[in-house]
């Protein structure tokens, strides 16, 4: 979507205005540009739901306690096929770092591994982490969801809020990996947020009011008391499938590493998540042979007569890494520059 009137900022007066803005928040100038460099990296593979605009958020959760600037993961090994991580309420990226490590470490030392992380800042997109295990050839499958807080998603049949967006993440070693990667609601609130920051409305099926009637104005969404909440993935007719999917990412993420699930009295505003990994080879099957199977079924797949591609999921982050160049400008809304500013210069 082109915005005519959208700001374009050369990659480092963008990454130097949010490092400003996290320093400013008590983050240390490494963690700040660590953190930045994800937000950007998202900003160009076609993920700005989870990009810049995120900082907003950060700056809140920093200033309500949820997130800590200067603390550290910590991991703990329970047994030989587990392992926990405290998030303590750090950044999100080392988090996700932290897990990415673990699993690896699992999976090259007994090719099976479970990594519970709880008390986490915001993750931000699973897929750098089912890349990081995949391009090691394993296999992931995690969970998430936000402690029980984020009650912004209508389960399937009632009409008011009670989930969360609740991603999963799949990933199956390729060249490259194909990882799936997706929010379960209608789409993750990172688009809306987007849509709103523009001033923009909202598509039909993506929110609806108690009465499961379409809305379109997503101020509805972030004004209190809420008006209008997140449908699940599949909408008014077939929502039950994303529904489902919501329930079980809330299972696995938050009442399995006992990170805190959907109820009444919840008010962490964490993100616990719940990657299981482990090698073809565990299952009889060589990594070579695996992979040349599903390139096989690719083939297949991308043989069905089309005017376009075949669409993989996750690939087009790679696509879209490798042809980034950091002499080409990014844009953002004007609402979310003058956000930025007012950030960085209060």
């Amino acid at each position: 979507m082109n915005h005519s009137k959208d700001v374009e900022l050369p990659f480092a007066a963008l990454h130097d205005l949010g490092c400003k803005i996290l320093q400013k928040s008590g983050t240390s100038s490494k963690i700040a540009s660590q953190v930045v460099d994800e937000l950007i990296k998202n900003e160009v593979s076609g993920y700005d739901s989870h990009g810049i605009l995120r900082l907003i958020e950060y700056v809140q959760s920093i200033n309500q306690g949820h997130t800590i600037p200067g603390n550290q993961p910590i991991v703990k090994q329970t047994n030989k096929f587990v392992s926990e991580i405290d998030g303590q309420k750090c950044f999100g990226i080392l988090s996700s770092d932290a897990a990415s490590k673990a699993l690896i470490d699992h999976l090259e030392r007994d090719q099976l591994g479970f990594v519970m992380l709880t008390n986490s800042g915001h993750i931000g997109r699973l897929w750098p982490i089912a890349s990081s295990v995949c391009q090691k050839g394993g296999i992931l499958i995690g969970f998430s969801n936000l402690s029980g807080a984020g009650q912004n998603v209508l389960p399937f049949g009632g009409n008011e809020g009670r989930l969360c967006t609740n991603p999963i993440v799949i990933g199956v070693p390729s060249e490259p990996p194909i990882i799936l990667d997706m929010s379960t609601s209608a789409v993750s609130e990172g688009k809306l947020r987007k849509l709103w920051l523009h001033g923009e409305k909202a598509p039909k099926g993506w929110l609806f009011d108690k009465n499961w009637k379409t809305v379109c104005d997503p101020r509805r969404f972030y004004k209190k008391p809420k008006t209008a909440f997140l449908g699940p993935l599949g909408g008014k007719e077939f929502g039950f499938k994303g529904f489902g999917l919501a329930l079980m990412a809330e299972i696995f993420a938050g009442i399995l590493t006992g990170g805190g699930y959907s109820q009444p009295s919840a008010n962490k505003i964490n993100n616990n998540a719940l990657f299981i990994t482990f090698h073809p080879d565990l299952l009889g099957q060589s990594l070579n042979l695996f992979r040349e199977r599903v390139d096989e079924m690719l083939k297949y797949l991308a043989s069905s007569p089309s005017s376009k591609e075949l669409h993989i999921p996750g690939r087009g982050t790679v696509s879209h890494l490798k042809t980034f160049d950091k002499k080409h400008p990014i844009c953002v809304s004007p609402r979310l520059y003058q956000e930025l500013q007012s950030l960085a210069d209060s």
